[in-house]
């Protein structure tokens, strides 16, 4: 008897152990995706050890100048700023998108493009939200109609990221996409926030500038930018951004993403 009450004693002792435990230090996994992801990160000539740099020195951001913008935008707009009703836009019309040609495309909207280069279909940037990011009122607003629905749209092969701005990344577009798409292509480190909407690991390939991912007959090249990353306040070029080189059989394409200008880039 005496036995079984220290025994008892004991396994309380430390299971009460184990529970100081996971209080002071946490218990939590880390996903094999996330050691490789944090590994390349660390190996990439474009990270500084502290964030995700350019080809040539952006200048910082002046607050006044921006707070002044800022100010003027939400409060001071001068009359006509706005447009009074929806600008035009062409429905997007799904029968005038020839299976048969190599090469088409249609604009869709601010940097959203729906390209079909020997026989690959490929969405760029897809945003079809009326609003850009989840700040509320102070959310821009697109002066257009988007689509309906991404129903509409064919069969994608590949939705192809170039930066985690929200105007370029949009969630609710991310998510009515990952049933019609077999990859998503992003840059290094972006992948981390699909995986979060629900898009399958080896559904993502993340490329550092110049890696390169084939599909079918294409290859699809990272390039450098001009530009930054940011979701937050906090997550200045966290992750990286990127242009890209589209070679096929017969058309090449290059994708600028928001790239400004630097010396090298023609």
């Amino acid at each position: 008897m005496q036995l079984e009450k220290r025994l008892a004693i004991h396994y309380i002792l430390f299971i009460g152990f184990l529970v100081v435990q996971i209080s002071m230090f946490g218990c939590s996994t880390t996903k094999v995706s996330d050691t490789n992801r944090q590994q390349r990160i660390a190996e990439s000539p474009q990270w500084n050890g502290e964030a995700f740099q350019n080809p040539e020195q952006v200048p910082d951001v002046e607050w006044w100048p921006s707070m002044k913008m800022f100010w003027n935008y939400f409060f001071s707009k001068p009359q006509g700023f706005i447009p009074d009703a929806p600008l035009p836009a062409e429905p997007f019309d799904i029968s005038q998108w020839n299976e048969q040609r190599d090469f088409q495309f249609a604009w869709l909207g601010h940097t959203t493009f729906l390209i079909k280069i020997d026989g690959i279909v490929i969405l760029t940037d897809p945003m079809f939200s009326q609003k850009a990011g989840s700040f509320g009122w102070a959310s821009p607003k697109r002066y257009s109609r988007t689509l309906a629905s991404t129903d509409v749209l064919p069969k994608l092969d590949v939705v192809l990221i170039t930066h985690n701005h929200p105007d370029h990344l949009d969630e609710d577009s991310i998510k009515a996409l990952i049933s019609r798409t077999k990859h998503f292509v992003t840059p290094l480190a972006v992948g981390e926030l699909l995986e979060e909407w629900g898009v399958p690991h080896k559904n993502i390939s993340e490329l550092d500038w110049w890696q390169s991912k084939s599909v079918g007959d294409l290859t699809i090249t990272a390039a450098p930018a001009k530009h930054t990353s940011e979701r937050g306040v906090f997550d200045k070029n966290m992750t990286l951004w990127a242009s890209y080189g589209i070679r096929g059989k017969k058309q090449n394409l290059y994708l600028s993403g928001d790239s400004g200008w630097f010396v090298g880039l023609y």
